[in-house]
């Protein structure tokens, strides 16, 4: 577990800028959260605790894998017997923080149990005790024996969909990129020849880019950041991945380098006053995605005044908005519909 004084979310009472705590290292060339910005980081949603209870017909504490420590949650809707459509949600918390029943999954739940889907929620190894690509391992063990024990659990294994957001949504869109990639299965820890797979995947606010500085977008865009990084201490990255700043390293855990002509749709939900995760990720990623796959195969909504986390993507329109996607896919319809939000 990760004590709460390492805990990077955590807000000083003085804000984050060069003037306050010095603890904490800054880029001159960026603008950075402050006093004066307390409105804007109320709109981060705080992470509490999913009650299962809420969900009538649930299956909790499943073990996926051959650890211990791999287990999901699956939650049914109200009605109906199955074969049902699968969601699989990802957590957030930077893959040093979170659970399986993190309050995140309200980007997908209500939605996707009002639509008919079930929805299971996956358990991973953090960092930085466990690093890439073990926890991915872990998200790709945990599909395939959804698929594996599909009959036996009523679910339907040619319409899985994955979403997750941030840390979650990093490996939603990993996973859209590299189903089947021999040397990112992790198969020692079961299913061995099942595909990982998925037919649809919608990213809330993930990491891509771990090639550049990301405190080059910042200065581009000059929102408002949180810095994360005090001194003395590892970055969230390095955490998870270690070194990556490598040339012929870093390349090897950014989603954008995997992308391929068979990718599934893929739905990117970002706030343009992300001040953790620079939205220009999900710009580089969904622009990879038409450029190798062709349009219709990804779009990305860009909400100008969400920060990272928002509560907005947390709220039941959010995850409609999602599950309508999935349905969409999963029925063999054009997946997006034009928004307003929409950035090409």
């Amino acid at each position: 577990m990760t004590e709460a004084n390492d805990n990077p979310f955590v807000i000083p009472e003085d804000g984050f800028r060069p003037d306050g705590p010095p603890e904490y290292e800054f880029d001159p060339a960026c603008n950075y959260v402050g006093p004066e910005d307390r409105e804007l980081l109320s709109r981060m949603a705080k992470t509490t605790v999913m009650e299962p209870e809420r969900v009538k017909n649930r299956i909790l504490d499943i073990r996926y894998g051959t650890l211990e420590s791999q287990l999901l949650d699956l939650y049914y809707p109200d009605e109906g017997e199955g074969p049902f459509p699968l969601i699989l949600y990802v957590h957030g918390g930077g893959w040093i923080l979170g659970s399986r029943r993190d309050s995140g999954i309200d980007c997908i739940l209500p939605g996707a149990l009002a639509q008919g889907f079930a929805v299971a929620s996956i358990e991973y190894r953090l960092a930085p005790e466990t690093r890439f690509p073990e926890n991915l391992y872990d998200v790709k063990t945990a599909v395939r024996w959804a698929r594996a024990n599909a009959a036996q659990y009523r679910l339907d294994p040619v319409r899985f969909g994955m979403t997750g957001d941030s840390a979650g949504g990093y490996f939603t869109l990993m996973i859209a990129a590299t189903a089947n990639v021999p040397a990112l299965e992790g198969e020692q820890y079961g299913w061995t020849g099942v595909s990982s797979a998925v037919q649809a995947a919608c990213d809330f606010y993930g990491p891509v880019d771990m090639e550049r500085d990301w405190s080059v977008y910042f200065a581009q865009s000059g929102v408002k950041r949180l810095p994360l990084k005090r001194k003395g201490h590892p970055t969230m990255e390095e955490q998870e991945f270690g070194s990556v700043s490598a040339p012929h390293l870093a390349p090897l855990v950014c989603p954008n380098r995997y992308v391929h002509r068979d990718m599934p749709p893929v739905l990117l939900l970002h706030g343009g006053s992300d001040g953790v995760v620079p939205y220009q990720h999900s710009v580089l990623m969904a622009r990879r995605i038409r450029e190798v796959c062709g349009e219709g195969r990804a779009q990305l909504l860009l909400y100008p005044e969400r920060v990272h986390s928002d509560r907005d993507f947390m709220d039941e329109r959010s995850a409609q908005l999602a599950a309508a996607f999935f349905d969409r896919v999963f029925r063999g319809a054009p997946p997006f519909l034009p928004s307003k939000e929409e950035i090409r």
